[in-house]
């Protein structure tokens, strides 16, 4: 049988956690299912930076990493290293240094490069060439990095001195050094511009990197991120699963700041320059694609993803006892997890593993909703006395609303948010959880609360949006209590209680459209992506001859 050679684009920052993405964790099983496939060849390219993480995002989901071969352009922009530091350094003296200098009204612009300078210094891929080229640029700079130089070094020595006086002494690599002062320097002006030039270069490197690859018959993009990903001359497919910044461009624009309108732009730049696209419903396929972005239908498949399934990581077999012997490993997993809060001085003497909880896993975005879901929560705590505590997924201080409310109304202790979860620990949390919710305003394919939460035995309540209804349309979830008014925190309260009080019959009504949902599976979903990767591989190539 020939073998059929495509490829997979992907253009994450180095700042980027793959296993914390939602669009990777959709990565992952597609690149499961992929394996497979024996009669196809996989080729996934990525900047330099992705191939470790690419591996480890591999390795955590059970995936083969050598089954795909991984092509990256040679080296990596030295500017995104030093930016990386810098964006990696102490907080007290970058934000210390920030606020100076807001207070001084003083804007250094010497730092601050055209277009065209930024996307020369992008392109530096040696250390000594792009230090002195800032040098030359900026006296203000070169204080800047002397001063920092000095700090690195005086960090060095003490290093050098405690390592020695244990025995362990070993000189610290150039490397090593470098790293040392860079992540000590503060903020400078300009430094968001000249990392989106970087990374946009060494995107458009990938680019040329896979135009190389004549016998790659199609590429394949999970995100609608990387305009430069149209500059490949062979047949594309790029997914759309939803442009929420869009739809939500105040919230994004307060939470994202500078690099914000860039995002959009580059978003809608790789929809205009796109010529076949996936999505995962017909909400987003219509309602954003076609009377949105004029996009033609024919130009765009529906393939819905599949269910995230959890129950297999908690699942203990061989002894006398299994189901308590899941919930033992579940509660050891949940106590593990909770060493990751935010809340560090609480977390630390808890020790209740069969404490009760609601709980919502995402990261905290302005189309998640999070602030109706805390005052829901701060009404069934302090007015329905429910005995319960939320914990969350995401990040409080990435919006700062969130970060304010559990501060100011003392919840400190009762809405918990954990960080960087593994999989079983995902897993433990929601098998732990008396009711998953999800109070999300827009997704780009049925939520992966409810499969999730299902397939541990959990019942969920979510959000009355489009996609969701698209996707659980069955009318016995509603007559449950499904569904809430995202938009009314009242409303999503009541459903909350109701759950928590008739737990039971919600899961009953639910269980069976989950069992029906999941008989979809992830070789589907890949089956469907295969068949058009040959269709559009095979009429375009008909064209061009």
């Amino acid at each position: 049988m020939p073998v059929r050679h495509y490829g997979i684009f992907l253009g994450y920052s180095p700042l980027a956690d793959l296993r914390s993405e939602g669009l990777a964790r959709h990565l992952a099983a597609f690149l499961r299912a992929a394996e497979k496939h024996e009669d196809i060849q996989w080729t996934v390219a990525c900047p330099l930076w992705l191939k470790k993480k690419l591996r480890h995002l591999c390795e955590s989901e059970g995936i083969d990493p050598d089954r795909f071969v991984i092509v990256t352009p040679a080296g990596r922009p030295v500017l995104l290293d030093l930016i990386t530091a810098l964006r990696h350094g102490p907080r007290t003296l970058i934000d210390a240094a920030s606020k100076l200098r807001r207070k001084l009204g003083f804007r250094p612009k010497g730092f601050a490069p055209s277009g065209a300078a930024a996307h020369g210094l992008a392109r530096i891929r040696h250390w000594p060439a792009l230090l002195a080229l800032l040098l030359a640029l900026s006296p203000l700079l070169a204080l800047a990095l002397a001063v920092a130089a000095l700090i690195g070094l005086a960090s060095v020595i003490a290093l050098a001195a405690i390592r020695l006086a244990r025995g362990r002494f070993q000189p610290p690599p150039i490397k090593q050094i470098l790293h040392s002062f860079l992540g000590r320097m503060p903020n400078l002006p300009g430094a968001p511009r000249l990392f989106q030039a970087a990374l946009n270069s060494e995107i458009a490197l990938l680019a040329a990197r896979a135009n190389r690859l004549g016998h790659v018959k199609a590429w394949y993009c999970p995100a609608a991120f990387w305009p430069a990903f149209n500059t490949i001359a062979a047949p594309r497919l790029i997914c759309v699963p939803d442009v929420v910044t869009a739809d939500f461009a105040v919230g994004f624009a307060h939470a994202t700041g500078d690099s914000f309108l860039e995002s959009v732009r580059n978003i809608e730049a790789a929809i205009r320059g796109g010529s076949h696209f996936t999505t995962y419903s017909e909400t987003v396929k219509w309602s954003t694609l076609v009377e949105h972005y004029y996009v033609d239908p024919a130009k765009v498949h529906v393939v819905p993803h599949a269910p995230f399934t959890l129950d297999s990581w908690i699942t203990v077999t061989g002894l006398p006892d299994a189901a308590a012997a899941s919930r033992n490993y579940c509660e050891a997993r949940l106590l593990q997890a909770m060493r990751k809060s935010n809340n560090a001085a609480y977390a630390r003497n808890f020790g209740n593993g069969s404490v009760s909880f609601i709980f919502y896993a995402s990261q905290f975005r302005p189309n998640k909703n999070i602030f109706s879901l805390l005052r829901a929560y701060e009404h069934l705590l302090r007015r329905r006395y429910i005995g319960h505590k939320l914990i969350l997924t995401g990040n409080p201080y990435s919006m700062p609303e969130v970060a304010a409310f559990i501060h100011d109304r003392h919840l400190e202790n009762d809405v918990l948010c954990l960080h960087d979860l593994t999989v079983p620990e995902l897993a433990a949390c929601y098998r732990l959880a008396e009711l998953a919710v999800n109070p999300s305003l827009s997704e780009g394919g049925c939520p992966f609360t409810f499969t999730e939460a299902l397939s541990v035995d959990t019942p969920a309540v979510m959000a009355r949006i489009p996609v969701t209804l698209e996707m659980l349309d069955d009318p016995a979830l509603e007559a449950a209590g499904t569904f809430f008014d995202p938009y009314d925190w009242r409303d999503m309260a009541n459903r909350i209680e109701a759950g928590l009080k008739n737990r039971q019959a919600l899961l009953a009504a639910q269980k069976p459209v989950y069992e029906r949902l999941a008989r979809r599976g992830w070789t589907d979903v890949v089956d469907s992506h295969i068949e058009i990767l040959d269709r559009i591989s095979a009429t375009e190539t008909k064209g061009a001859a």
